[in-house]
């Protein structure tokens, strides 16, 4: 297991996906895999496919606090995909994901590790 995957943080996001198309699904995560790397962002997925429908699950940790969430990425999502994946790149993300996820949620996570048990 690599170090980043083990990196703890007090606070996370975790994004759930519920593909309609999980091939296009994937594509998708990977171009984000992209954007993730240039950004150096703490991002692990997880795929869900034995408790319920199939999913895959995003977990973004914040070393530094959610103040990651917007004071490190001053520049817009769509202009940083861009950059990442390519011209164009970003328009065809955004018509996949219309056509390719059934449902999608998320939540913030606040670690209590006054409440662990070690």
């Amino acid at each position: 297991m690599s170090k980043a995957l083990i990196q703890r943080s007090s606070r996370s996001t975790i994004g759930f996906i519920n593909p309609g198309f999980y091939g296009d699904v994937q594509t998708n995560i990977e171009g984000l895999k992209k954007l993730w790397q240039a950004d150096a962002s703490s991002v692990a997925v997880y795929e869900a496919s034995l408790s319920g429908e199939p999913q895959f699950v995003i977990v973004t940790r914040y070393k530094d606090g959610l103040k990651e969430r917007d004071i490190t990425k001053p520049i817009a999502m769509p202009a940083r995909y861009t950059t990442a994946n390519g011209d164009g790149s970003w328009a065809k993300y955004l018509s996949s994901f219309k056509e390719s996820i059934d449902h999608t949620w998320s939540e913030i996570l606040y670690h209590k590790a006054d409440m662990d048990s070690k």
